[in-house]
């Protein structure tokens, strides 16, 4: 089976689709998107060090070369990426951190893509959607798959599990939700191999959509996220 991933380079990206990619009898092309997104506030804070130093510590990377092949642009719905992506003609295509998809690209792969959303798209859509719900005293972290459609995250959902660690620090999230990002594709996958039919949920209600989330507010999540695990 080929298996198109649309993403973005970072390391929770890579370990991503080192396991997808691992899963045998399928081909995995993944197209990476480089453009950057600028805001005008400052999003960073310090617990993302932290974030940095345990992904670096936990997602383990193999030695060996992964076997899938890479294509790289500026924007993933510029038209030349979208005839690489014909050209291939894969079965499956996951979208896994990149800018919005746009109605053009969804209407040549309408069938065949999915996306992966950190939170409940039914509350929380756009980036960031943890935080924002720690930001509202909601501490269920849940992590979708659902069809990707023109409206963002409104898509029927396939898959959805809660993230359970009973003592999860706010730097670990990315972590547990990747985790979940595999398990969840894995499903899919498993399903379209053997033909089988895959669950299919519409939402029952579209969320509010958030944008990425300021350092500011981050502080108040964090020490929100202290206050209700007590460390």
């Amino acid at each position: 089976m080929k298996i198109v991933i649309l993403t973005s380079k970072t390391l929770h990206h890579d370990y991503f689709i080192e396991k997808i990619s691992s899963i045998p009898s399928n081909e995995t092309y993944v197209f990476y998107e480089n453009r950057k997104i600028n805001f005008p506030f400052k999003t960073y804070h310090d617990f993302e060090k932290k974030r940095e130093k345990f992904e670096t510590n936990n997602f383990r990377l193999s030695k060996k070369k992964i076997s899938a092949k890479n294509y790289f642009f500026s924007n993933i719905n510029s038209k030349k990426c979208i005839k690489n992506i014909k050209i291939i003609n894969p079965e499956l295509i996951i979208v896994f951190g990149t800018g919005k998809i746009n109605e053009e690209f969804i209407k040549n792969f309408r069938k065949k893509i999915f996306n992966l959303h950190g939170g409940d798209p039914s509350l929380y859509r756009g980036l960031d959607s943890h935080l924002w719900g720690i930001y509202h005293n909601d501490f269920k972290f849940v992590v979708t798959l659902h069809r990707l459609k023109a409206v963002l995250d409104s898509g029927d959902i396939i898959y959805n599990e809660c993230i359970k660690d009973k003592n999860i620090k706010i730097w670990k999230l990315r972590y547990f939700t990747t985790l979940k990002c595999i398990k969840l594709v894995f499903n899919l996958i498993k399903k379209l191999q053997l033909k089988s039919k895959y669950p299919s949920m519409k939402q029952k209600k579209i969320g509010r959509y958030y944008s990425a989330m300021p350092s500011s507010l981050k502080e108040i999540c964090f020490r929100k996220m202290k206050k209700y695990y007590g460390n």
